[in-house]
């Protein structure tokens, strides 16, 4: 019976890793005809700034609400409590990162350029929080 679990779990992450893959090629192909050169680079500085804000969001929260996580997991009381935590936690994150965000936009000239592709990309951080 695990055995068969591992093997479904496998062929999923490799489908998963597949299409990780395939996806770009053919949505970046398309994106770069339908936008052109100029609105894709400012697309791609938008999602690198966003990408930078993604990273202070985390602060390794995933790797340590797994670690505890799994100490936690055969007391059910406990274990509701533990994920409340780890989501306050991640959704005060949140609100000091997207805090962080608005003021760089307004104290720096290159990123208020884009304020705009910025604040509509920034919507990553708050849909990974939840």
């Amino acid at each position: 019976m695990k055995l068969n679990s591992i093997g479904k779990n496998a062929f999923y992450n490799s489908v998963k890793q597949l299409s990780s893959i395939i996806f770009p090629f053919i949505s970046f192909s398309y994106s770069s005809r339908v936008l052109g050169t100029e609105q894709l680079g400012k697309y791609s500085f938008g999602q690198s700034i966003i990408s930078y804000f993604l990273l202070l969001s985390y602060l390794g929260i995933p790797n340590y609400a797994i670690r505890e996580g799994t100490r936690c997991r055969e007391n059910e009381g406990e274990v509701s409590q533990f994920i409340n935590e780890i989501f306050s936690i991640n959704f005060l994150l949140t609100i000091c990162t997207y805090i962080f965000l608005v003021l760089c936009i307004q104290n720096i000239s290159k990123v208020n350029e884009y304020k705009i592709i910025i604040l509509i990309e920034s919507s990553q951080i708050l849909l990974t929080t939840i």
